[in-house]
């Protein structure tokens, strides 16, 4: 990974198990939209800025295409990047001994340890206890109930966790029931659940040398 990937990316534990099995993943988070859009949000159609330069103080930018306007329009700021652009990856992690600066690194996705391990949060990772880097190949900005059976696998989603809705749901929904469930424990509270269908980002990372 280039010296210039100075930038982090925090991955859930299900989302850095998929980077490690297949050596990439999709990674999904919230839109953060402007406070002057109204309940016409729903219709808006969000592409890459043609000239980004055009927007003072913004680099990599999108803009809603639904709704020009002749002054400043609506405008999103993609958290990952452009496609080729690198991180670094934190996730929750814990040293093996108080001697933090000669121990190793251990990592919750890895799965259960035996004993009682004081867990370290991703946010507090350093960059020398990462393990995982990515470089992101394609980047997407849709309503989160336009996700499709293959971008929910690829964020992790496993299929048992799939296979339970195949009782009450055509098979076609339950990928999307699954992912909306996981969806909902992290941003239900914040008014963003699956039922308000909000505007997410969808990354596709491949891994690349941390």
């Amino acid at each position: 990974m280039s010296k210039l990937a100075e930038r982090s990316l925090i991955l859930r534990a299900e989302e850095v198990r998929r980077a490690l099995a297949d050596g990439a993943v999709t990674v999904c988070r919230p839109v953060k939209l402007p406070r002057s859009i109204g309940a016409e949000f729903g219709s808006a159609r969000w592409e890459p800025a043609r000239r980004p330069q055009w927007y003072k103080g913004h680099g990599s930018v999108w803009i809603d295409q639904a709704h020009p306007t002749d002054s400043y329009p609506w405008i999103i700021e993609p958290p990952f990047g452009d496609p080729g652009s690198e991180r670094w990856v934190k996730e929750t992690w814990a040293p093996t001994d108080a001697d933090i600066a000669s121990t190793r690194t251990i990592y919750r996705a890895d799965g259960e340890y035996g004993g009682i391990i004081k867990w370290r949060p991703s946010t507090y990772m350093p960059r020398h206890r990462s393990r995982l880097g990515l470089e992101l190949t394609d980047v997407g900005c849709k309503q989160v109930h336009q996700i499709t059976d293959s971008e929910v696998r690829a964020a992790g989603i496993e299929e048992r966790h799939i296979d339970k809705y195949h009782e009450f749901l055509h098979k076609g929904d339950c990928a999307g029931a699954a992912f909306g469930e996981q969806w909902d424990r992290r941003y239900a509270k914040r008014g963003l659940g699956w039922d308000a269908n909000p505007w997410i980002w969808v990354g596709a990372y491949r891994r690349a040398t941390p």
